[in-house]
């Protein structure tokens, strides 16, 4: 497996193929502060979403929660087959996941924004999904956005005629 690279600004140039899968990650944090007496050592942090992986037939987008400044970390592998879901972590599907992400399969990107708050962090990264032969006005858009050290994934939908 290749070391992970830049996500390029140009998606005509990353030749991810056909989206194929979506594996996201929950991995607990511990808050327990040490020097808390109130903060009991058993007690385990709320679970979070904090990796999750587009997999497409060439590559996997890897996205991270970056904890410190709450911002997106990203990397892409360059694959000859599909990573397997990772046995080490949790892995979350949820019905409202898989409908999420049920319109992106078989398609390529298209465009990809990175986002960037008011503060200057890039907290967030936007793509827009396409099917040469599909309906010239059907392209599905997702979000991966990190708040408050986790991520979240949206579906973005058009309400404009």
């Amino acid at each position: 497996m290749d070391s992970f690279s830049y996500i390029e600004t140009n998606v005509w140039d990353l030749d991810t193929g056909p989206f194929k899968a979506c594996h996201m990650y929950d991995i607990p944090f511990d808050f327990d502060d040490p020097d808390d007496p109130e903060d009991s050592e058993d007690s385990e942090g709320p679970p979070f979403i904090n990796r999750i992986d587009l997999i497409f037939e060439h590559i996997t987008l890897q996205f991270f929660a970056e904890t410190r400044y709450d911002t997106l970390t990203y990397g892409c592998i360059k694959i000859k087959q599909p990573i397997a879901p990772d046995p080490k972590l949790k892995l979350i599907t949820t019905p409202e996941i898989e409908n999420c992400i049920a319109n992106l399969h078989g398609k390529t990107i298209l465009w990809a924004w990175l986002l960037t708050n008011n503060q200057g962090y890039q907290d967030a990264i936007q793509f827009e999904f396409h099917e040469l032969d599909g309906p010239e006005n059907h392209y599905p858009r997702i979000q991966i956005y990190c708040e408050a050290s986790a991520l979240n994934i949206f579906n973005l939908t058009q309400v404009n005629p």
